[in-house]
């Protein structure tokens, strides 16, 4: 993913396009599961990318796209739970993808944490959503007291579920 500013803000292709080849199994669940903090986040960083035969530079890229709309002028805490509230929602998004008979159908509809709460409740092994119920609490705790940065930064969406929609699917949407 190239995430790029320009007088638009836009982000290069999705991190979807990126994942596309990486096939969802019980696996691969685990070892992201490996990879959840204590307080149930997912990080972007290498080991993540390790998993997900991506190059680190696309988490990279995203913290360099943030630093350019002035996101270093937040509390140092503040970024790294922004950080880890976009990567959390990332992958708790995929996840949904992966599992969807038709990707396209969740395509049309908006991030909605409730919907993916439902919906990885209802398709994975208990001890495996009591983790992702873990993720998803960190998600709307972090989400709802952060959610007055995504106009700070005047990023192009208005919540941080349009914004990791966008990076991760790539939807466009009008805010009318």
């Amino acid at each position: 993913v190239q995430w790029c500013m320009n007088s638009d803000q836009t982000i290069g292709a999705p991190l979807l396009i990126k994942l596309k080849n990486v096939q969802f199994s019980k696996t691969l669940t685990e070892e992201l599961i490996k990879l959840q903090s204590e307080d149930g986040s997912f990080t972007l960083n290498k080991d993540l990318a390790d998993i997900l035969h991506v190059n680190v530079d696309i988490f990279n890229g995203l913290e360099q796209y943030l630093r350019a709309l002035g996101f270093n002028s937040l509390a140092l805490n503040t970024q790294n739970e922004i950080l880890r509230l976009v990567g959390t929602g990332a992958i708790l998004l995929w996840l949904v993808l992966q599992m969807q008979d038709s990707p396209q159908n969740t395509c049309q509809s908006l991030f909605n944490i409730e919907q993916i709460k439902a919906f990885l409740c209802n398709y994975l092994p208990v001890n495996t959503s009591e983790k992702l119920n873990k993720a998803i609490g960190f998600y709307q705790q972090i989400s709802q007291r952060n959610c007055i940065y995504c106009k700070q930064l005047e990023l192009s969406d208005s919540s941080w579920d349009m914004f990791i929609q966008r990076m991760v699917i790539g939807i466009d949407h009008d805010d009318n």
